[in-house]
């Protein structure tokens, strides 16, 4: 999200505006919801509540880790002179909900992080490159 912000050119507003910033956290704070409240309660509530300078935010995050895309296509008519069909499908997003979501994680006193292994992974890397040495 912060490379995000970046791009979009709202890095010093997430820096001065606390307001903000905390908006910004919510987006974070949507991998804690169940998953079937992600999308009626979070990214709604997100939506009704974006400020002017978050909607390419909101848009971005409900379009690469919640609800995907709609995509246009016009198919070309067999006949030219007809009205050309147009087909809108979804596209999924780039990270499902199911990917990135921590409730029942949460909820089942599991961790949600991989940092035991990476703790466990350094550790066992000090001796072993000492030891090449």
């Amino acid at each position: 999200m912060w490379r995000k912000i970046q791009t979009l050119g709202l890095s010093n507003k997430y820096k001065e505006d606390d307001e903000f910033r905390l908006y910004c956290g919510l987006l974070d704070a949507l991998a804690l919801l169940p998953l079937s409240e992600i999308q009626e309660a979070g990214m709604k509530y997100l939506k009704d509540t974006a400020s002017e300078a978050a909607h390419g935010l909101v848009s971005y995050f409900d379009k690469t880790y919640v609800s995907g895309e709609l995509k246009q296509r016009k198919r070309r008519p067999a006949n030219p002179a007809a009205i050309t069909p147009i087909t809108i499908r979804r596209i999924p997003p780039l990270f499902v909900p199911e990917q990135w979501n921590m409730h029942q994680v949460t909820m089942d006193n599991q961790p949600r992080t991989n940092n035991v292994s990476e703790g466990w992974n350094n550790k066992f890397s000090c001796p072993v490159s000492l030891e090449s040495h």
